[in-house]
């Protein structure tokens, strides 16, 4: 049986857990943050549920720092919601740890955290991915960043990030066109290229596996999308310097119009 421990502001979030937990799994709830922060210390769960809102960004101090050596760090799912709050408290945490895995949340969390409980030292690319082109973006489009970072671990269609952000489509472009950024499909393939060269240089996957769970057909439809929207194929990523060069190509790229 595992224990998660969950700092919850909402029922859907709280019936969620419990819907995942059922009979299999123990999920403590935390209103106090001392008391939450008291209890991860102890280190004896096998995750940690943290839903962002937004109100009580200034007053958290982090818990998610590792243990004091010899002890295990622990498994940190955010959850958050694409509201100016709910962002803003996400752009704070990561600020002070990227050991993380950013979740929306309207998307289901009981597969992220099976394989969180079954592989504790399972990583996420989203959040270093944020915090190196985050803070070039215009505030007006971080939203769409965020967004466009965590929805493109798999493929991802143009119209569905604007449903995500609560924008029509139109609204969607105007937007980044008027930030200086990259066009939606544009960021989109970058994000899902980044994603999959992440797996591939940093995981050791092979381009199949990489292409499978980014949602791709076949190896070769995966390669044709990734030279189109990035210039390499998978099979030269580390002739090209690898996931670490790719990223900081598009921290330069994804605002390369410059803001105006």
């Amino acid at each position: 049986m595992a224990t998660v421990l969950a700092r919850i502001n909402t029922l859907a979030e709280r019936d969620a857990l419990l819907g995942w937990a059922g009979h299999a799994h123990l999920v403590q709830f935390y209103r106090d943050e001392s008391h939450f922060m008291s209890a991860i210390q102890q280190n004896t769960a096998d995750a940690i549920v943290r839903e962002l809102s937004g109100a009580d960004a200034a007053f958290v101090r982090t818990p998610y720092d590792a243990p004091s050596t010899g002890r295990r760090s622990l498994p940190i799912v955010l959850r958050f919601s694409m509201t100016p709050g709910s962002i803003g408290h996400l752009l704070h945490e990561l600020r002070r740890s990227e050991a993380v895995h950013l979740s929306l949340s309207h998307e289901p969390i009981a597969e992220l955290l099976d394989s969180l409980i079954a592989d504790p030292l399972g990583r996420d690319a989203a959040p270093a991915i944020l915090a190196r082109t985050g803070p070039k973006v215009p505030y007006r489009a971080i939203a769409i960043l965020v967004g466009a970072i965590t929805l493109g671990r798999q493929r991802c269609s143009v119209r569905c990030l604007a449903t995500a952000c609560g924008l029509p489509t139109r609204t969607l472009e105007w937007r980044l066109k008027t930030s200086g950024m990259l066009p939606a499909r544009c960021l989109l393939g970058w994000c899902t290229s980044l994603h999959s060269a992440w797996r591939m240089d940093v995981l050791g996957w092979s381009a199949k596996r990489a292409a499978a769970v980014a949602g791709f057909a076949s190896s070769a439809t995966f390669s044709s999308y990734t030279f189109r929207h990035v210039g390499i194929l998978p099979t030269r990523l580390n002739r090209s310097g690898g996931y670490a060069a790719l990223l900081e190509r598009f921290s330069e790229e994804c605002v390369a119009l410059g803001s105006p």
